[in-house]
């Protein structure tokens, strides 16, 4: 994923999944929301940090994401989940005020499937995460920001989680394969969590880390000026390596809904957006499991008296 998007999959994963602990079967978590990402830097490829520049002119990046997300428990141990998007960006000059380049349209998509093959703690579930480039990578006019890859990511994750009492202790490391020039990669997820009556703290962090060095369609590793990425890292970057930092608050406040809000910041990059993020999301737990309630026969003893009943 360009880092567009496993930074957003960290700020939204990173405030729903709950990494290798999945719904139970036929338990379906649902999860709407509202993500902020505002940049005026790039970690540039030496890892310093320098203004985003669309031509001349110094930039600032804004984008709102609405997002719906969603996992189910396909069978005892299995989970599967999807993610859709809509995205809203722009650049605009920081002296000027003008938009400089901006797009509005349906992201990419995430689905993911999960099997929880050590239940017992600590659990281990490996994931599997299939990217489809339903959001648009290539510009029009010089004016417009992308609001995709154009590619195909396949992604694999072994989640570790243990508990202590109410605290819940996450590490995930993971590979990235991608497809169209985009460099492979490493990843990491991780978390501490700490439940408390209806609610409950985490603090994550998560990173990514490039093997190659890539430039995809800009014209050199010291320039980000690929058409479509207005020039910021958070658009199309071919080899991005980052660390980002952040903390969620969740409170249940009402049977199985619940709000979530939270916030991350990158610490470190290299051609990398350094990137604020702010996220709310309402999330509902749904049970469709039906149990067994059809009376079953057994066996007639020779001795009764015809007083019992031979079904439970």
């Amino acid at each position: 994923m360009s880092r567009t998007l496993l930074l957003f999959l960290a700020v939204s994963r990173l405030a729903f999944a709950d990494y290798g602990w999945i719904p139970e079967y036929q338990k379906l978590i649902a999860k709407v929301g509202l993500a902020l990402q505002r940049s005026s830097e790039n970690f540039d490829s030496d890892g310093e940090r320098a203004d985003i520049r669309v031509g001349n002119s110094a930039g600032s990046f804004s984008e709102t994401r609405f997002f719906l997300e969603t996992e189910y428990g396909i069978a005892e141990d299995w989970a599967f989940g999807f993610r859709g998007q809509i995205i809203s960006g722009a650049v605009e000059g920081v002296n000027s005020g003008n938009t400089l380049a901006s797009g509005t349209g349906i992201g990419d998509t995430l689905t993911w499937l999960k099997y929880n093959f050590k239940t017992d703690s600590p659990i281990l579930t490996l994931e599997t995460r299939i990217k489809f480039p339903t959001g648009s990578g290539s510009p029009a006019t010089n004016q417009d920001l992308v609001v995709g890859d154009g590619n195909f990511d396949l992604g694999f994750l072994l989640h570790t989680g243990h508990r202590i009492g109410k605290v819940f202790l996450s590490f995930s490391p993971g590979f990235l394969t991608r497809f169209g020039n985009y460099s492979h990669a490493i990843l990491y997820e991780s978390s501490v969590r700490v439940n408390f009556p209806r609610g409950y703290l985490k603090i994550f962090s998560d990173g990514i880390f490039s093997l190659v060095e890539e430039t995809l369609n800009d014209s050199s590793l010291k320039a980000h000026d690929a058409p479509g990425s207005g020039g910021t890292y958070a658009r199309l970057s071919g080899s991005p390596t980052g660390i980002n930092l952040g903390g969620i608050f969740g409170f249940r406040f009402y049977e199985r809904w619940a709000l979530e809000l939270g916030a991350s910041h990158g610490l470190y990059g290299v051609r990398y957006p350094n990137a604020l993020n702010i996220f709310g999301t309402l999330r509902a737990e749904f049970d469709f499991f039906t149990p067994e309630t059809k009376k079953r026969i057994r066996e007639v003893p020779l001795d009764s008296d015809g007083n019992d009943k031979f079904y439970n």
